[in-house]
C-alpha cells in the first residue's frame, strides 16, 4: 500500500514516524525546508512515554508531482496551508485513492456533496480544495493526541492517541474501514466514526476554548486552574460552542462536561505539565493561526442559527489580530 503523509510537523511527524516503524506501507513524506533536509539524513524520530520510533521513508521530499499515486494521502497540514496545496493533493490521489484530513477545528468538507451545500470559503480559501479534490475524496480524522516539534524531524508525544476516522457522510466505507487498518497496525488507537461532525464538534469544545486563551495569554493550560477569571472565560466559551452544536443537531453535552474538567479531558486526553496547545505553538514560532477553523465558522454558525456566541467572538477577534502581526513581521 502507498501512504503519503503530506506534512511533517507534530502531528504528521508521529503519524509517519508511526506508520514508517510498522512496515506496514510503503512510507512517501512531503515536507520542506529543514524538516525535509533532516529526514533525508537521518529520518523523523517521536519520543514518548511509551518508547522511540524512528522510520526512513521511502522517498522524502518538496515536490509532490515527482511521487506515483497513492493509495491513502494523510494531510496533516494546518488548515490555513490546505487550499494552497489542494492540486497536489488531487495529483497524488488519482482516481482509486483518498485523502485523509487531520486537522483541528470544521473541515474544509463540512458541507459535503451529499447534503448540496455550499462550500466554506473562509476556511478553503478560494474554494481551492472544493473545486481541485471535491469532499466525495476526503475522509475526516480527529485526532486526541499531543505533541510537539522538538527539532527538525524530531517530535515529542506528551499523550492522547485516540484516532476517529469518518466519512462525510457518515456511511462506513471500505475505504474508511481500511485506513483504520492501517492506523492500527501502526500502533494507533483507531476507530470508525459513525456520526463524524458531532466527533469534530467534540473535539472543538477543547481546542477553540483552551487553545483560543492559551494562544492569546501564553499560558500552558494547567496554569488555566489557577486563576478563576481565565477559568471562567474558557468555559464560557465551551458553553456558547455546545450550544451552537446542539442547534446545528450534535449532542455534545458529554464532551462539554468532560472538557470542563481541566485535569479530565475527553477520553484520556490528558494535560502534561507545561503542555503547549497547537494554537499557542503557533504564535511562539510566529505562523498564523487556524482561527478561522476553531472559531471563525463556528461563530458563522451561530449566527446562522441565532445563538450568542460574545466570548468566542471576542476571542475570534483579537486571534485575527495577533493573526495580522503575525503576517506583518515575516
Amino acid at each position: 500500500m502507498k501512504v503519503c503523509v503530506f506534512g511533517a510537523g507534530a502531528v504528521g511527524g508521529h503519524l509517519a514516524a508511526r506508520l514508517g516503524a510498522s512496515s506496514s506501507c510503503e512510507l512517501t513524506i512531503v515536507a520542506r525546508g529543514p524538516h525535509l533536509e533532516a529526514i533525508k539524513r537521518s529520518g523523523i524520530t517521536l519520543e514518548s512515554r511509551e518508547g522511540t520510533w524512528c522510520a526512513r521513508p521511502a522517498v522524502a521530499t518538496d515536490d509532490p508531482s515527482v511521487l506515483p499515486v497513492q493509495d491513502i494521502v494523510f494531510v496533516t497540514l494546518k488548515s490555513t496551508m490546505q487550499s494552497a496545496v489542494a492540486r497536489a493533493i488531487r495529483g497524488l490521489v488519482g482516481t482509486g485513492g483518498h485523502a485523509v484530513f487531520v486537522n483541528n477545528g470544521v473541515p474544509w468538507w463540512w458541507n459535503d456533496a451529499s447534503r448540496n451545500l455550499a462550500p466554506l470559503p473562509l476556511i478553503d480559501h478560494g474554494v481551492e480544495l472544493w473545486s481541485a479534490l471535491g469532499p466525495e475524496r476526503a475522509v475526516g480524522c480527529v485526532v486526541y493526541s499531543g505533541n510537539e516539534v522538538l527539532a527538525p524531524a524530531r517530535v515529542r508525544h506528551s499523550g492522547g492517541n485516540r484516532w476517529i476516522v469518518g466519512e462525510p457522510d457518515n456511511s462506513l466505507s471500505e475505504r474508511v474501514s481500511r485506513t483504520v487498518k492501517l492506523l492500527k497496525a501502526a500502533g494507533l488507537e483507531a476507530e470508525v466514526s459513525c456520526n463524524l461532525r458531532q466527533d469534530v464538534f467534540a473535539k472543538l469544545l477543547l481546542n477553540a476554548s483552551y487553545n483560543s486563551v492559551a494562544a492569546l495569554t501564553g499560558l500552558p493550560i494547567e496554569w488555566f486552574s489557577a486563576d478563576e477569571s481565565v477559568k471562567r472565560l474558557v468555559f464560557e466559551v465551551i458553553d456558547e460552542l455546545a450550544a451552537v452544536a446542539r442547534s446545528m443537531g450534535y449532542d455534545v453535552e458529554a464532551a462539554r462536561v468532560t472538557t470542563c474538567k481541566l485535569r479530565r479531558l475527553p477520553d484520556g486526553f490528558s494535560i502534561d505539565q507545561g503542555q503547549r496547545p497547537s494554537m499557542l505553538q503557533d504564535v511562539a514560532a510566529g505562523r498564523p493561526t487556524e482561527v478561522e477553523a476553531l472559531l471563525g465558522q463556528v461563530c458563522l454558525f451561530g449566527d446562522e442559527h441565532r445563538v450568542p456566541c460574545p466570548c468566542s467572538k471576542t476571542l475570534l477577534w483579537l486571534l485575527r489580530g495577533v493573526n495580522q502581526r503575525l503576517a506583518a513581521s515575516c
